[in-house]
């Protein structure tokens, strides 16, 4: 196989299996049993082909128990236990998590940061794909500094060789050829409402991080291809612009995979692979979970973040449990542990006393009124 050139990773967000159930925002235990669920399902498979077991394993999340007598083992396994004839949908994998303990920094919800969207422009198109032609530019205008009067031009060029095929270009390999360069913006896919993807320039890059920012369109010889137009700008402050405050709680919790199977085989099989995931997949995903609020302004709700604690990944060993109906029928049965970091996320729109929404302002808007009364 190809050697990953582990210098281009970066963090993606967890998407749901289902867009009208993403991990439930306000349950904390609940949201980071939906993210295993989602990601162990998208593992086990579609991304990774080679490493798909001969079974496709059920997987689903539990309840923990919490009374001190019950086997920690054999909280899911209970219920195939009990009931037999209805549950035997196995193999199985059972995401539980434990009870958890707030950080120390977030016994409530803490203040974070004030936060002001940044300023960005959208491509017209969202077919997926971009009719470049080698050596073709688009040059935009920024303010990084935050400064009045000091602009950086930024001109970005599509060589043949960084495309597959520039004349059918990828969304993903335009973003990427432009973030190669981008020092004062940052080019992104953006959501449409009908579920479409579509180029977005969002102002703001490594050198371009300060208040106020605008982007402008400027000119270019790719404008056609990629459906941006001369004129086309957005700025990050005045009327219609919103300003949010961000808290955050943050918790520790132990997130319990059982392994759950009829056979020996198949639960050596889906242990190793559990192993696998929590190792060489999750350190291309820097062993962290994201919302897709964190790169998509137009998914609400989904601003989280998961840290796994991969040092202290443990298993607790492995289980031969009997059937009560035949004790010679026996449930194959181990158990892995994950420490995770888990820190929820909360974006409030501040509002004037008047109970309307406030907007940042700059000084480059400022205006001396001098029937203002002087303090005393």
């Amino acid at each position: 196989m190809p050697v990953k050139d582990r210098n281009d990773l970066s963090p993606i967000p967890t998407t749901p299996l289902n867009n009208d159930q993403p991990p439930r925002f306000g349950g904390i235990t609940e949201l980071v049993k939906d993210a295993f669920v989602i990601e162990l399902t998208n593992f086990m498979s579609t991304g990774y082909s080679r490493l798909r077991p001969g079974e496709l394993p059920r997987i689903d999340k539990y309840q923990v128990a919490l009374d001190v007598d019950t086997d920690p083992l054999a909280t899911a396994v209970n219920l195939i236990r009990s009931y037999p004839d209805i549950m035997e949908d196995m193999p199985l994998l059972a995401v539980l998590a434990a009870t958890g303990s707030n950080l120390k920094l977030s016994i409530s919800d803490k203040y974070v940061n004030t936060m002001v969207p940044a300023a960005e422009v959208y491509s017209s198109i969202t077919s997926g794909t971009y009719q470049l032609s080698g050596g073709q530019t688009l040059d935009i205008e920024t303010h990084p500094s935050g400064r009045p009067g000091e602009v950086a031009q930024s001109s970005f060029k599509f060589p043949s060789f960084m495309f597959k095929n520039i004349s059918s270009a990828t969304l993903d390999e335009v973003v990427s050829v432009i973030n190669f360069q981008a020092l004062y913006c940052t080019a992104f896919k953006f959501k449409n409402q009908e579920g479409t993807y579509s180029l977005g320039l969002r102002a703001g890059g490594p050198n371009g991080k300060e208040f106020p920012n605008r982007i402008k369109i400027i000119g270019g010889t790719s404008l056609s291809a990629l459906g941006l137009t001369i004129g086309q700008e957005d700025q990050n402050y005045g009327p219609g612009k919103k300003v949010l405050t961000r808290h955050v709680i943050s918790a520790n919790m132990t997130v319990g995979i059982e392994v759950v199977t009829e056979s020996e085989n198949v639960r050596t099989e889906l242990s190793d692979l559990l192993f696998d995931f929590l190792t060489f997949v999750m350190a291309d995903r820097q062993f962290q979970f994201f919302g897709r609020s964190t790169f998509d302004p137009n998914v609400q709700d989904e601003t989280y973040q998961i840290i796994i604690r991969d040092n202290e990944v443990s298993i607790s060993g492995e289980q031969e449990l009997p059937r009560p109906s035949d004790p010679k029928d026996k449930i194959y049965v181990n158990r892995i542990n994950v420490p995770v970091t888990v820190m929820q996320y909360t974006d409030r729109y501040i509002v004037t006393p008047a109970g309307e929404p406030a907007y940042p302002i700059s000084g480059i808007t400022l205006v001396t009124n001098e029937d203002l009364p002087d303090p005393n």
